[in-house]
């Protein structure tokens, strides 16, 4: 299982019924979606404004006083325009609180899902994984199967992480696992993903390859994408596993609900 050469062309796109405009179509090796999170620059603003509204009611009541002999009017004039700078700063306590409620209700949606990618580097959705039967079935090296077990033809897939929410995910991991197939899959991987555990069988087959973001990393918000493109290898269908061939897409990241993509695996005809 390997990815593709870094800097190949920009992929085109079938079958989606996104409504969403993706803003960038990577490949692996060049993930410019994933960027360090900026500062946000709303509490500086907040002071600015302070800072004004406090300068400007001083500047008036200065030029007023001034202006103004007799005292009376002179006080009646201050009331006024101290009235008018509390009335402002309440405005912009309610905007600040208005706005910290809206960021603390926004929340990253994360969606992982499976595209097959054609030979002339077209990726289609589909609603399963189309796997074949190999004619014949050679053991991978350094491993021995169980009798009746079945080579499958490998396939090239690509995994799509979608941000469909209202902010930008952080901390993201990523579990790709097969399930009721016997996996084998060989470095070099694509970036960023690395084998976190085994089949627990004498087998050694892999159930589960991982990627992890870490915190300096987001996937943005309102449908920006992180795309894998993957070479599904070195498979084997399992003849004593009770589970139906699968794939399954575990994702979960800050502030975003854990979510688990089940992709049925379909097997076909040897050829």
């Amino acid at each position: 299982m390997s990815g593709d050469p870094k800097g190949g062309p920009s992929p085109r796109w079938a079958g989606t019924r996104r409504d969403r405009t993706r803003r960038a179509e990577e490949v692996v090796g060049r993930p410019r979606s994933l960027e360090k999170p900026r500062r946000p620059r709303g509490p500086k603003v907040v002071v600015l404004a302070l800072v004004a509204v406090l300068a400007l009611t001083i500047v008036a009541v200065v030029i007023t006083w001034s202006r103004l002999s007799d005292l009376s009017l002179q006080w009646a004039a201050v009331s006024a325009i101290a009235t008018l700078g509390t009335l402002l700063l309440a405005v912009i306590a309610g905007t600040v609180a208005a706005i910290a409620y809206s960021q603390s209700v926004r929340r990253p949606y994360l969606v992982a899902e499976v595209y097959s990618r054609q030979t002339d580097g077209l990726r289609v959705k589909e609603p399963a994984l189309n796997l074949a039967l190999a004619s014949q079935t050679t053991a991978p090296t350094g491993h021995a199967l169980p009798a009746g077990a079945r080579m499958l033809i490998s396939k090239d897939v690509s995994i799509v992480l979608t941000n469909t929410g209202s902010a930008s995910a952080r901390n993201i991991r990523l579990r790709l696992g097969l399930w009721g197939i016997l996996w084998f899959p060989e470095a070099p991987f694509p970036d960023g993903w690395a084998k976190r555990s085994t089949d627990p069988s004498p087998f050694g087959a892999t159930t589960q390859l991982v990627w992890e973001g870490g915190a300096d990393y987001s996937i943005h918000a309102d449908g920006d994408t992180r795309i894998w493109d993957f070479r599904l290898g070195a498979a084997y269908l399992n003849p004593n596993d009770p589970n139906s061939p699968t794939l399954t897409l575990q994702v979960v990241a800050d502030s975003c609900p854990e979510r688990m993509m089940k992709v049925a695996i379909v097997v076909g005809d040897a050829r």
